[in-house]
């Protein structure tokens, strides 16, 4: 890459390292991204899953108008990625003020 910017003179300028160090680095980022996605599914499966189900209730809890539906997507959610042995939800209603 930096015979590229050199051209016929041997001399190894700061800025062309940098340039073509950021060069290299642009073209491989979308390909390290792939393989990084890649392995966390493979190795981290786990994780990647809990990941997924976080982001889908993201999407829920911000779209949910009912409580009893969003309620049960809260549990789901706390179910499959903390996977605790039991699990309850305590809800207070607001004080009616009058």
């Amino acid at each position: 890459m930096e015979s590229l910017f050199r051209g016929s003179t041997e001399e190894k300028s700061p800025i062309i390292v940098v340039l073509s160090t950021l060069a290299i680095a642009a073209l491989f980022s979308p390909v390290r991204h792939r393989v990084q996605q890649v392995i966390d599914r493979r190795f981290f499966r786990r994780k990647y899953d809990a990941q997924q189900v976080l982001a889908a209730f993201a999407v829920t809890a911000r779209d949910e108008v009912e409580m009893d539906a969003l309620t049960a997507a809260l549990l789901r959610v706390v179910d499959e990625t903390m996977q605790p042995e039991r699990l309850s939800l305590l809800m207070f209603s607001p004080k009616e003020t009058g």
